[in-house]
């Protein structure tokens, strides 16, 4: 997969120190989360972020209908309805058993 880079809003004298990745269990967009600390105690999230896994795509299938009824936008719904889209029925990419029938379209309303 491709190396993806996020910039992170610091003052130019700042740095950014450390960065975690947010629960799984956390909810709805939370979970989504990447959080950045800067130097000057600064903190930042970039969301949403997913990976492109099969754990990834196992995530979004489970939280995509509460991601479509909170969603702020109709961008953040577009999101949700393409990356269940790239996942596929297996992940992206992938094939074969492991993660149980997932309808896109059903994402539609």
């Amino acid at each position: 997969a491709p190396d993806e880079a996020l910039e992170v809003p610091a003052r130019p004298d700042e740095a950014v120190v450390a960065f975690s990745f947010a629960s799984p269990s956390a909810a709805g967009w939370a979970s989504l989360a990447v959080w950045f600390a800067c130097s000057d105690g600064a903190l930042f999230a970039a969301c949403p972020v997913l990976p492109p896994s099969r754990a990834g795509c196992h995530h979004l299938r489970s939280l995509a209908p509460e991601l479509l009824k909170t969603a702020p936008t109709e961008a953040a719904r577009r999101w949700v309805r393409a990356q269940a889209a790239a996942c596929g029925p297996q992940g992206p990419g992938m094939a074969g058993p492991g993660l149980g029938s997932f309808e896109p379209a059903s994402l539609a309303s």
